[in-house]
């Protein structure tokens, strides 16, 4: 609309897992606060694109984020490729 209106959507990454940084195993916060801080160095400050399918069973939308409009790798696939997500099952 261009009157630099926000909304602020909580999305989870679609079809993958990250370590979690709640974990009681300090190997696994160590792999998941690197995972967070390489989806940071992608995303943050730029524009992205948002793919989105459905809400998850905590009302997150699911969504898959792409750098370029016309990129056919999403971050989440970068994720993966970097051994940074594993597969969502």
């Amino acid at each position: 609309l261009g009157f630099n209106t926000s909304i602020k959507i909580n999305f989870r990454l679609a079809f993958i897992n990250t370590p979690g940084l709640l974990s009681n195993d300090k190997d696994e916060r160590d792999r998941a606060k690197l995972s967070r801080d390489r989806l940071v160095e992608l995303i943050e400050g730029k524009d992205v694109y948002l793919k989105s399918y459905r809400k998850d069973k905590y009302g997150r939308w699911l969504g898959e984020f792409f750098l370029n409009e016309n990129d056919k790798v999403s971050v989440n696939q970068l994720m993966l490729n970097e051994g940074l997500a594993v597969k969502y099952q």
